[in-house]
C-alpha cells in the first residue's frame, strides 16, 4: 500500500504517541445530507500477520459539528520508522566476496529490523504495525458507516484459499466462490456455463481489490441517500490511498436477517425478503457494481474505461425467476471440481487440491459417457480420471504449459557446467580443506534438496556433481519422448543412453531413488516460482507494464526513468521481469488446461512428497 504522505496520521517524524492534525477533504454531498461529515479510517488487520496483506477500511457518516464545514477526515494511522536505505553497492561488494561477508550483512539487516514487523511488496511502502494503544472511536454519535477490506493478493497468491478463509467467512466466501486457488477468476465465469453477461475476465486475475463487507444505516437516518454516499466515499478515497495495483472493488448485496420481522406470515417474510436484496442489488448497481457472471458477486472496476462501466444497469445479468436445470454432465463436474479442490468442515474451507490422484476410475468412465464418448482410447480415459480439459496432458495430468516450465528450469540447471570443477585444487590449498567457496557451491539450491548420504560425494566427486548435473536433461529427453518424468522412466533414460564416463549412474549409486526425486522436487519447486500463477508471474507483467508506462512518460518530460529509486533496484526490478517473460511468453503458447499450476500435484504424483511443498513455501 502506497500512502501519500497528506493523508497520513501522525506525520511523518511525529512520535507514535503524539498526534498530528487529522488531513481533510472537501466533500460535495447531496443537498438532503448537509450538515454531514465523513471519517475515513485505515488499519493493518492483524490477520495479515508479517507480510501485512490485510487492511481494513472503515467510513463513518456522523453529524458536523456547528459552525464547521462538511468534509472527510482521513485518519490512515500507522508508525513510521526510520528505515535503513538499500545499498545496492554494499551488498554487491558482499555477494561477490561471498562467505562471511554476505552472511555479516544478514546479520546486520536483521539486527536493525527485528522490530520492523511489516514488509511490503514495494520499496516505498511505509506500513508497520497498527497503534494498537489507540483508543476506539466514540461512534455513538455515528449516523452509518461501511465496512471493507484491502486485499494486497500479490502477497498471498501461493496460499490464496488458505490466508482468505481465515479472516472472515466474508472473505472466505469470495475466495471460494469465483476465485481459484491463487486469486484468479475461475473459467466457468469467463466462457463456460456461468459467464453470465460475460463481463468480466482474466482482468480480475490482477492487482490487489477492495471487498466490501457491510453498510449499516441508523433507522432514522434512512430514505436520504446516506448509504450510497457512504460507498462513493469509499470508493472515491480508497484509490487515494492505494496504489495503481488496486483494480476492483466486489460485493456480496445481502441484509440482515434480523430486519425480517418473526411474526410475519411464511409468504410475506420471503417478499420482503425479496424486496430487501432488490434494494441492496440495486444500490451496488447505482454505483457502477455489476454481476460477475452468474454468481451472487458484483465487481466494481476502478478503471473507467472498463466495459462494465458502459453497462446499463437493465443491461446486467439477473438470474431467472426459474432456475435453469442443470444436465447430469454439468452437475457431475461440478461435484467433482468441488471435492477434487477443497474440503468443509462446519464453517471451516480447507484447500486440499494437492492432495487429488485422481478420480475412481468408474466416475472417470461416467464422464465420458456423459459426454457421449462410448469406446474412449486410453488417453482420453486418463484425461477425464485427472480432469484434463486440453486433451494433452501426459498420462491426464503433465499439461503442456507445464512441460515447458519444468523444461525450461531443467535446461538452465543442465548447462550449470561449473558444478563440474574440480573444487578441491584451488592453489596453495590442500586437499580436504572447505574454504568459503565450496561452503557457497553446496548451498546451491538444487544442491540442498539432496539425500544427506549423497552430499559428501558432491563435494568430493567431480563425476557425482556432473551426473547430478546430467539428471536435468534427462528429465528433458522424457519430456521430448512424450513420457512423464517419473523416477522409473529417468532411470531407464539413463540406462538406455549408455554414457560413457557413466556420470549419472556414478549418481545414483550413491544416491538410489531419492537422487532422482530431489532432482524432481527441484524441477518443481522451482518451476512453481517461476509460474504466472503460483509464482505471482500475473502481479509482475502488471508492475512492469505500470512502470514502463511510467517510465515512457518520464522519458517524454525529459527526466530521468530511475530518478527517485536506486538505480541498481530499478534495472533489477526491470531485469526480473524480462527474465521470467522468457518462460512466460513460452507458455502462453500452448493451450491452457485445468490442470495448469497444479504443482502439489504433480509433486505427489512423481515423487509422492506432495505435502513437503506446504513446508517448503512457509
Amino acid at each position: 500500500m502506497s500512502l501519500p504522505k497528506h493523508t497520513i496520521s501522525p506525520a511523518h517524524g511525529a512520535p507514535a504517541t503524539k498526534r498530528a492534525k487529522q488531513p481533510t477533504v472537501d466533500i460535495d454531498i447531496p443537498s438532503q445530507l448537509k450538515g454531514t461529515s465523513f471519517k475515513f479510517k485505515a488499519r493493518p488487520n492483524q490477520d495479515g500477520g508479517f507480510q501485512a496483506w490485510l487492511f481494513d477500511v472503515i467510513v463513518t457518516a456522523f453529524p458536523t459539528a456547528k459552525g464547521e464545514k462538511d468534509e472527510i477526515i482521513m485518519d490512515v494511522q500507522v508508525k513510521h520508522k526510520k528505515k535503513k536505505k538499500f545499498d545496492s553497492a554494499k551488498f554487491m561488494a558482499a555477494f561477490m566476496e561471498g562467505g562471511e561477508a554476505l552472511d555479516n550483512l544478514y546479520e546486520d539487516d536483521e539486527d536493525e529490523d527485528e522490530d520492523d514487523i511489516s514488509r511490503s511488496h514495494h520499496e516505498d511502502d511505509d506500513y508497520d504495525e497498527f497503534d494498537e494503544e489507540e483508543e476506539e472511536d466514540d461512534i455513538s454519535d455515528a449516523m452509518g458507516s461501511v465496512f471493507a477490506r484491502i486485499v494486497h493478493r500479490h502477497k498471498i497468491r501461493s496460499t490464496f484459499w488458505r490466508d482468505m478463509e481465515e479472516p472472515s467467512q466474508d472473505t472466505s466466501a469470495l475466495a471460494f466462490a469465483i476465485f481459484d486457488r491463487y486469486g484468479c477468476l475461475r473459467p466457468e465465469f469467463i466462457r463456460g456455463s456461468s459467464k453470465g453477461s460475460g463481463t468480466f475476465g482474466n482482468e480480475l486475475d490482477k492487482g490487489s481489490f477492495l471487498q466490501v463487507e457491510v453498510i449499516r444505516v441508523k433507522e432514522d437516518h434512512r430514505r436520504r441517500g446516506l448509504a450510497s454516499t457512504l460507498l462513493k466515499v469509499l470508493l472515491d478515497q480508497v484509490v487515494k490511498i492505494e496504489d495503481d495495483f488496486l483494480t476492483f472493488s466486489f460485493v456480496f448485496p445481502a441484509f440482515l436477517n434480523r430486519e425480517i420481522p418473526d411474526n410475519l406470515p411464511e409468504d410475506k417474510k420471503n417478499k420482503l425478503a425479496d424486496e430487501k436484496l432488490a434494494a441492496a442489488v440495486g444500490l451496488y448497481r447505482k454505483a457502477g457494481f455489476r454481476r460477475v457472471g452468474d454468481s451472487v458477486w458484483f465487481a466494481y472496476a476502478f478503471d473507467d474505461s472498463h466495459p462494465s462501466r458502459s453497462v446499463a444497469i437493465n443491461d446486467d445479468y439477473n438470474h431467472p425467476d426459474l432456475p435453469v436445470p442443470k444436465t447430469p454432465l454439468q452437475t457431475l463436474e461440478k461435484k467433482l471440481q468441488r471435492q477434487r479442490t477443497i474440503f468443509e468442515h462446519g464453517l471451516l474451507t480447507i484447500d486440499v487440491s494437492d492432495k487429488f490422484r485422481g478420480y475412481p476410475d468408474e466416475v472417470a468412465k461416467e464422464l465420458l459417457t456423459l459426454r457421449a464418448i462410448n469406446n474412449p482410447t486410453n488417453t482420453q480415459l486418463q484425461c477425464a480420471k485427472f480432469g484434463c480439459t486440453c486433451g494433452d496432458c501426459l498420462s491426464g495430468y503433465l499439461s503442456p504449459r507445464m512441460r515447458v516450465l519444468i523444461k525450461t528450469v531443467c535446461e538452465y540447471e543442465n548447462d550449470q557446467d561449473m558444478y563440474d570443477e574440480d573444487m578441491w585444487s584451488q592453489p596453495g590449498q590442500p586437499k580436504g580443506q572447505v574454504d568459503d567457496k565450496l561452503d557457497s557451491w553446496m548451498c546451491a539450491p538444487s544442491w540442498e534438496v539432496l539425500p544427506a548420504s549423497v552430499k559428501p560425494y558432491m563435494k568430493s566427486n567431480k563425476s557425482v556433481r556432473k551426473g547430478h548435473r546430467l539428471l536435468f536433461g534427462h528429465i528433458i529427453r522424457c519430456l521430448d519422448q512424450g513420457l512423464v518424468p517419473t523416477v522409473a522412466n529417468i532411470a531407464d533414460s539413463v540406462d538406455n543412453e549408455g554414457e560413457w564416463p557413466p556420470d549419472c549412474r556414478n549418481f545414483l549409486q550413491r544416491a538410489g531413488a531419492a537422487g532422482i526425486q530431489s532432482v524432481l522436487r527441484f524441477a518443481i519447486e522451482t518451476s512453481r516460482e517461476k509460474d504466472l500463477k503460483a509464482g505471482g508471474g500475473i502481479d509482475e507483467i502488471m508492475d512492469y507494464e505500470q512502470r514502463k508506462a511510467k517510465e515512457e512518460k518520464l522519458k517524454a518530460e525529459g527526466k530521468d526513468p530511475a530518478e527517485g529509486e536506486d538505480k541498481f533496484a530499478w534495472i533489477m526490478r526491470n531485469h526480473a521481469y524480462e527474465d521470467g517473460s522468457y518462460e512466460w511468453d513460452l507458455m502462453k503458447k500452448e493451450k491452457e488446461c485445468r490442470n495448469d499450476s497444479e504443482f502439489g500435484m504433480l509433486l505427489g504424483m512423481l515423487t509422492g512428497k506432495a505435502f513437503e511443498m506446504d513446508e517448503y513455501y512457509k
